[in-house]
């Protein structure tokens, strides 16, 4: 079975006390992207304004997609009719199709124009619904970008499915740096932790 052992596999407060400040130790420079094709906690698109934090820069790309699916649909399927099953494929299928889209929608946002000798972090989310969108994305990003510290965010909805993804994945390129898993779906929450995390952490001017 493929494995993920190489991947830095950590919740969300272990990349904060444990990776994030190796990402930005001795760093004078650093261009941030947060992608979710759902929201990132209530903050809006574009750049972020980052007063006294010279040398950062944040650029969030975002929609708003649902990325929650019924709690009935995705914990009851043990207790189903075979109707219901065939309800939930088709749900999932639908999900799968609108979270692509949306995922696409926001990557178009992404300035294309991006100096690859800049340090940049990239800090995306990998819901169940556009997983393998997500990952098409991240794959261009880490050829257009090699130096780049990708992380990617997922929930833990179909967690083998993902992680056997990535390890099949990882023969051809190494895309993620680190991977964030949680037990939350829609990843709203930890990508707003994540980026004030950053914030808070990247030294003030002096």
């Amino acid at each position: 079975m493929p494995t993920t052992s190489l991947i830095q596999q950590k919740n969300t407060d272990q990349f904060i006390s444990d990776i994030l400040p190796n990402v930005i130790r001795n760093k004078k420079t650093l261009r941030a992207i947060f992608v979710s094709y759902n929201g990132i906690g209530s903050y809006e698109d574009g750049l972020l304004a980052t007063p006294g934090k010279q040398g950062l820069q944040i650029t969030l790309s975002h929609g708003r997609h649902d990325d929650r699916p019924p709690f009935d649909l995705l914990f009851g399927a043990t207790a189903m009719a075979r109707a219901d099953m065939e309800m939930m494929a088709t749900y999932l299928e639908r999900e799968e199709t609108i979270g692509a889209q949306a995922q696409a929608q926001v990557e178009n946002k992404i300035a294309r124009n991006i100096d690859t000798d800049t340090n940049i972090l990239l800090v995306s989310y990998m819901g169940l619904s556009a997983f393998d969108a997500c990952l098409k994305f991240l794959q261009q990003f880490r050829q257009d970008v090699p130096r780049a510290f990708i992380v990617g965010v997922t929930c833990d909805c179909d967690k083998q499915r993902k992680l056997d993804t990535l390890a099949s994945r990882k023969n051809e390129q190494n895309v993620l740096d680190s991977l964030i898993i949680t037990p939350h779906c829609g990843g709203r929450w930890e990508m707003e932790q994540l980026l004030e995390a950053l914030i808070e952490q990247w030294p003030e001017v002096s």
